[in-house]
């Protein structure tokens, strides 16, 4: 068998899905932007962080290199969207601004 066909077998043998990327660490993403063709940026409310993911394809599956980006700032709890322009981050939130 080739290395392809070995990886191939291990994941149907781990019951992995092929259509989705596959995370380094487990993370819960409530939000997701494409920073660039290669990587994405991930909000998790779960744990109020935001995340950086490599992409890279291996011939069978796109695997995910999670990478810590920074903590939500400390009134924000619920991420609604994410945009990546320019280099820069957007990100919109659920909640309210005291005056």
């Amino acid at each position: 068998m080739t290395f392809l066909k070995n990886l191939e077998q291990n994941y149907i043998g781990r019951n992995v899905d092929l259509a989705k990327v596959h995370f380094s660490q487990n993370i819960e993403p409530s939000s997701i932007a494409k920073a660039s063709d290669s990587i994405l940026v991930c909000a998790s409310d779960v744990e109020e962080t935001i995340y950086m993911v490599t992409l890279e394809q291996n011939g069978v599956a796109v695997e995910g290199n999670v990478v810590f980006f920074c903590k939500y700032p400390t009134d924000c709890k619920e991420v609604i969207s994410t945009c990546v322009s320019e280099n820069v981050l957007y990100v919109s939130h659920k909640g309210f601004l005291e005056v």
